[in-house]
């Protein structure tokens, strides 16, 4: 089971820990203070992970550097000293932490734990940190809890990020909506009847006559759902202007609004594209919203109205809040849903781009290095030599065998060497030879002379 599946499995039950328990986020809706939000929030965030054993919040006390815990779960008692180290290393280089600790346990035997930390940054400005005490898994399992509880310190961020007069009203009503909405969209199969669902369920509960999801993929927004709607055609104009108006909002990481309002979004936008859309299809008051996935800016929602019932403070809050959650959890339903060939290109392709892309310096030397070895040891050519002490044999051996006894003169091939039909292997001594046919040949011709003389 891939990491994205895991925590769509995690968000499920989640979900159910929601509704089998609401006394908890009922005391957790109407926190009146940090502390006891916090107290709230970590037993639900605790519950919500799967394998963790505990957890601890440090706030900021009133010395600019003192860390203090507001919460600890599961038991206010315990002890939790030894988790302080992964949350001094989260704030000091202000990141997500994976460490591992060697906990000792009542029996004396000692067992492996991994520390899991997040900073709670709002505005560069450190607020505390968030520590989880979890089993040993894997990587990708432990790189998705720790995207999880990312995701769930939103909660903490959007928290101190808001003025004390508005913090209680705002979580009380986020919270409500936000839970069912996502409630919906987790308990459907597949990406596009979980973002179809969230859209429609989201336009009822706004009002809104039409809400739109979309996703960035080559660096443009697509249309995924539209509320109300089954199907709809990818090509058509009022596609093609929500598109446009979800571009404009990712471009400026920031909500749109037409017609503009400086009570609802403070500094002014340019909203072109959403003016468009308001003109050609009679939808008198649009709402963009983008989100992020993963700290990039990766799709948008579009939300239209008429002109009875324009966008409030309240709706593009609540908008901002529902899809800062709702857009990672249905980017890992549109991720599981690919086929297999598209998750193959898409994986080369994100190698690939480790290699030709920016950055990446250590895999561009890794990879350099392993080609240049490679080819070094397919092309390179060179003498091998063996120093042993070594005996050459031909496979098969022949003798050559004088016709007479004799002595030899000279050998012109050694052994080991290669002749040819034809070649003189060596050459016998034959002056014995030669003196004794001069002596039989004198004595014929003295035996030649009597006989004519005899006649």
């Amino acid at each position: 089971m891939s990491t994205e599946s895991k925590q769509r499995s995690n968000t499920v039950s989640g979900a159910q820990v929601v509704d089998n328990d609401r006394a908890l986020w009922a005391q957790f809706s109407e926190a009146s203070s940090i502390e006891s939000f916090c107290q709230s929030w970590l037993p639900i965030q605790c519950r919500l992970i799967s394998g963790v054993l505990g957890g601890l919040v440090l706030l900021r006390s009133g010395e600019k550097s003192a860390y203090s815990p507001v919460a600890v779960w599961p038991d206010v008692r315990r002890q939790m000293d030894h988790l302080s180290g992964a949350a001094e290393k989260a704030l000091n280089e202000r990141r997500g932490i994976l460490m591992t600790h060697e906990a000792v346990l009542a029996d004396g035997t000692r067992q492996e734990r991994r520390h899991v930390a997040f900073p709670i940054e709002v505005n560069k400005k450190l607020f505390g940190a968030v520590v989880l005490e979890v089993v040993p898994q894997s990587k990708a399992n432990l790189e998705g809890l720790l995207r999880q509880l990312h995701w769930g310190t939103g909660w903490l961020v959007d928290y101190f990020g808001r003025s004390e007069s508005q913090r209680t009203k705002v979580i009380k009503d986020r919270l409500v909506n936000v839970l069912e909405l996502l409630a919906v969209s987790v308990e459907k199969k597949g990406f596009h009847a979980a973002a179809t669902t969230f859209v429609t369920d989201l336009a009822t509960r706004l009002e809104c006559d039409r809400v739109s999801i979309g996703f960035v993929e080559k660096k443009q927004a697509v249309v995924k759902a539209l509320s109300h709607s089954a199907t709809f055609e990818k090509k058509a104009n009022v596609i093609r202007h929500i598109e446009a108006a979800m571009d404009e909002a990712i471009d400026q990481q920031s909500s749109v609004l037409f017609p503009e309002d400086k009570q609802v979004i403070k500094q002014t936008r340019v909203s072109r594209f959403a003016e468009t859309l308001s003109i050609e299809h009679e939808s008198q008051c649009v709402c963009v919203v983008p989100f992020k996935i993963d700290g990039i800016w990766s799709g948008a929602i579009v939300l239209e109205r008429s002109q009875d019932t324009p966008f409030s403070e309240k709706d593009v809050s609540l908008c901002e809040g529902v899809v800062a959650l709702a857009g990672p959890m249905l980017h890992v339903s549109k991720l599981n849903d690919r086929n297999i060939f598209k998750k193959i290109s898409e994986s080369f392709t994100t190698f690939a781009g480790r290699f030709i892309g920016p950055g990446n310096i250590a895999w561009k030397l890794g990879g350099a290095t392993l080609i240049a070895l490679t080819t070094f040891f397919v092309f390179a050519q060179g003498e091998y030599r063996v120093t042993a002490d070594t005996t050459l044999e031909g496979s098969v051996q022949r003798a050559v065998v004088s016709p007479f006894e004799g002595y030899m003169l000279e050998a012109a091939s050694r052994a080991g060497d290669i002749v040819k039909k034809g070649d003189v292997m060596a050459q016998l001594d034959d002056r014995d030879l030669s003196l004794e046919q001069l002596k039989w040949s004198s004595e014929f011709n003295q035996y030649s002379n009597q006989y004519r003389q005899a006649k």
